[in-house]
């Protein structure tokens, strides 16, 4: 029968028969079997534990680190080349490091290739020449042996970071580790990017992987504020951790010391490996020319700042060819910053550093990652609601970081097995939580201030176009407008806390984005609170509208303007009604776009899109200067709505219980802006987003309008709020579903279903059961009278 080889590599058999070998040609003085050996050992640096092994693995590459023993005493360190393999000096200096490092240390370092052998004293660093090789020798070594420099154990440190991968590898990871450990551990901190086991995997990472693992030396990774940047940075050192090829050393670029001082602090701290600038750059070069740069060091910077000419001026250096393959760059930084820092100052030509980088966006999660994130809460007992994978803003990371803190909270005080719930869009418990997480009065005096300068901004129709678009993804400012508001100092401590970043917009203004927005939305709404107050004592009807422009026109702006009508009410007891009425005056519409009407929007990279009506059902639109004309939809209908914003703020205020009161009765407004709001024949999303989340099914019916499919779960504010009412199980709540159903509303049956549908998924078992009651023997058999429909 034929034979065929299995083997085709150095076996672990072929290493100790090497070992054996070399041992009897170093020490023929020691009788037969005197010298035991471990083919993996550790050493301690900086209170790491480093270990040495994998030893069939280096073999194959024609080398292994031995360390010998006689009885229970070190012996030597073996540095084992395979036949044929010359001798280096460098030989020598790796294993003279191993010795100096290990506790206790050997006295000696034997460097051989099986035919050729080098004694090397671990003390002194010189060639051991006894003039004759015996024990008595080799005791009168260690007599004699003097006391290890410190020095010398510095450099012992150098040899091993700058020569070994096993080693560095290792180490850069521990530092990694570590840092990333106190920042998770901060969680409860202001500026804190992450939260412990919260981690969810992007795409990019991946991308951002690959790129490194083909060799490119610069990666730019960039997105507006908050979306979750930092968190790719994360998840690269997490899966590189047992990468063959990559190691990540994270460091945050805020400090404002440079790179190179940043790298210093960051070894220093973790690994009592004192460097100076100088001493770390000399390092980095060293590393990148390795004889083995298919191991890559990977410096992580998170945050770059552009505006630091000294880290522009090092990542040129550092992607320069004076360093070699061996080195990799990764920095995050805001998309507008990332412009900046790629282009030349007249915007015509790339940088130098544009020229090297690859630049990577992250976006808000795609569907495929949304998806990973309910699979990565539900292993930790967290449900997000149905409905949820529709909404725009549980797309951005930190929002729904936001509400899984919340969720750990309330498991916290669970029994065991229970599951705690993650609502599926934001609603006004995001501003409670902010004002019961950050009571600090200090902190709240300057967001307090922040949020005039952001309402002034918001207020001003004339800003640059770009700057209008990016306000309302992210609380960003031009740095002359909150300078008119907060004193430098104020801002001094908001950028040293992480809480505040200064990037250049495409207009060129210095801009800065506010971190901690869950906060400062809560100061936009006592601040909106104060002006409508104040109007509404004039003329209700102008403060309502005014409050649905500020709406229109911030970040979360919905959720602002709806908890400023209560902070408004909580200030001075009470709210001229005209304010309410005037909102629910004006429902929302939807029709064809006027022509000559102009649309702006961003697309998936960041680049300003123009789009005006034409006639004829055309649509002009204009990106980077260049035009091009669509044919709009026979149907276009539904392409823009009047008065969403007004609905909008109802829909949320809807869920709060509270009185109106006239001088004659007193009643409950939010059941009656739930059944009013909850009639509403368009769909009460605010619009925009990519189609691939804001494509939820719908029914639309001819001279009733278009209700959201049940199928697609709770999607809007105004039926999260009935389903708040239904939760709450109030003794009113069947009269509430009586006068529903006699207002004859598909819109508003339909919403009630779907509210009841979720609330039958309860684990309150009375509730559930009532739910599914009312739902098939009360609002089914009223739908029923309806075409068009499926429950």
């Amino acid at each position: 029968m034929p034979s065929k080889q299995l083997t085709t590599t150095s076996t672990e058999s072929d290493l100790e028969a090497a070992i054996h070998g070399a041992i009897a040609l170093a020490f023929p003085w020691l009788p037969s079997g005197a010298v035991r050996h471990q083919t993996s050992f550790s050493f301690t640096f900086g209170g790491r534990r480093i270990m040495v092994g994998d030893q069939e693995r280096e073999w194959v590459k024609g080398r292994s680190d031995v360390i010998l023993y006689s009885g229970n005493d070190p012996l030597a360190v073996l540095e084992l080349k395979r036949e044929g393999i010359e001798l280096t000096e460098d030989d020598d200096a790796q294993g003279l490091s191993y010795a100096r490092l290990l506790t206790a240390m050997p006295p000696l370092v034997v460097v051989t290739n099986g035919k050729d052998i080098r004694f090397i004293e671990t003390y002194t660093g010189k060639p051991w020449l006894p003039t004759q090789a015996s024990e008595q020798a080799f005791h009168q070594l260690i007599a004699s042996a003097s006391k290890l420099a410190a020095a010398d154990l510095k450099n012992a440190v150098e040899t091993l970071m700058g020569l070994v991968p096993t080693v560095w590898m290792q180490a850069i990871r521990a530092v990694s580790d570590q840092t990333l450990e106190e920042i998770c551990t901060a969680e409860e901190h202001l500026q804190s990017p992450f939260a412990r086991d919260f981690l969810i995997p992007r795409d990019v990472t991946e991308s951002l992987e690959k790129a490194l693992l083909a060799g490119e030396k610069l990666v730019l990774v960039d997105g507006h504020p908050l979306c979750g940047k930092s968190n790719v940075l994360r998840e690269l050192c997490v899966r590189t951790s047992e990468s063959e090829n990559l190691a990540a050393l994270y460091v945050e670029a805020s400090s404002g010391s440079g790179i190179l001082q940043a790298v210093a602090d960051a070894l220093s701290r973790e690994l009592h490996w004192d460097l100076t600038v100088h001493e770390v750059r000399a390092w980095l070069r060293r590393l990148s020319q390795s004889a083995e740069p298919e191991r890559r060091l990977v410096l992580v910077i998170d945050g770059l700042d552009p505006s630091d000419t000294s880290s522009r001026e090092m990542i040129e250096v550092l992607t320069s060819t004076a360093f070699g393959a061996g080195l990799g760059i990764v920095a995050s930084l805001d998309d507008t910053a990332a412009d900046a820092l790629t282009q030349k100052l007249n915007a015509r030509a790339n940088s130098t550093i544009g020229r090297r980088a690859v630049r990577m966006r992250v976006e808000a999660l795609s569907n495929v990652e949304f998806t990973r994130a309910v699979e990565l809460l539900s292993s930790r007992r967290i449900q997000i609601m149905k409905g949820a994978e529709y909404s725009l803003e549980l797309r951005e990371p930190w929002i729904l970081r936001s509400l899984v803190s919340t969720a750990q909270e309330q498991l916290g005080e669970a029994p065991e097995g229970a599951f705690a719930g993650i609502p599926p869009l934001l609603s006004l418990d995001l501003i409670r939580r902010a004002r019961t997480r950050f009571s600090d009065p200090e902190l709240r005096r300057i967001f307090r201030a922040v949020a005039r300068a952001v309402q002034a901004e918001a207020s001003d129709r004339k800003r640059p176009k770009p700057l209008i678009l990016r306000s309302l993804q992210a609380y960003s400012i031009r740095r002359a407008v909150l300078l008119s508001h907060i004193d430098v100092h104020d801002l001094r401590w908001l950028s040293e806390h992480g809480l505040a970043k200064q990037s250049i917009s495409d207009a060129s203004d210095a801009v800065i984005s506010i971190r901690l927005p869950e906060l400062l939305a809560s100061e936009l709404a006592i601040v909106l609170a104060e002006q409508l107050t104040e109007t509404a004592q004039q003329d209700a009807g102008k403060a309502a509208a005014w409050l649905a422009s500020m709406a229109n026109c911030l970040h979360l702006g919905d959720v602002v303007a709806a908890q400023a009508v209560l902070d408004a009410v909580g200030t001075n007891g009470k709210l001229p009604y005209d304010v309410i009425d005037s909102l629910l005056s004006t429902p929302p519409t939807r029709g064809a776009p006027a022509v000559g009407r102009s649309v702006l929007t961003l697309d998936p990279d960041g680049v300003l899109i123009e789009m005006t009506v034409l006639e004829g059902g055309r649509m002009l639109v204009v990106k980077e200067g260049k035009q091009r004309v669509i044919q709009l939809e026979d149907d276009a209908s539904g392409l823009e709505y009047e008065h969403l914003e007004q609905w909008l703020i109802l829909s949320h205020l809807a869920g709060v219980p509270f009185i109106a009161e006239n001088e004659d009765a007193a009643g409950r407004l939010d059941h009656e802006l739930a059944l009013v709001v909850g009639s509403a024949d368009v769909v009460l999303r605010r619009p925009g987003g990519s189609p691939d989340v804001v494509a939820v099914p719908t029914h639309d019916v001819p001279s009733v309008g278009s209700m959201v499919c049940s199928a697609a779960g709770i999607v809007e504010a105004i039926t999260f709020s009935i389903f708040q009412l239904f939760m709450r199980q109030e003794p009113t709540v069947d009269q509430w579903i009586d006068e529903a159903i006699a207002r004859q509303s598909t819109s508003l049956l339909c919403r009630v279903d779907i509210a009841l549908r979720q609330v039958a998924q309860s684990a309150d078992q009375s509730l559930k059961h009532w739910a599914e009651q009312t739902r098939v023997n009360r609002i089914a058999p009223a739908l029923a009278n309806f075409p068009g429909l499926h429950h």
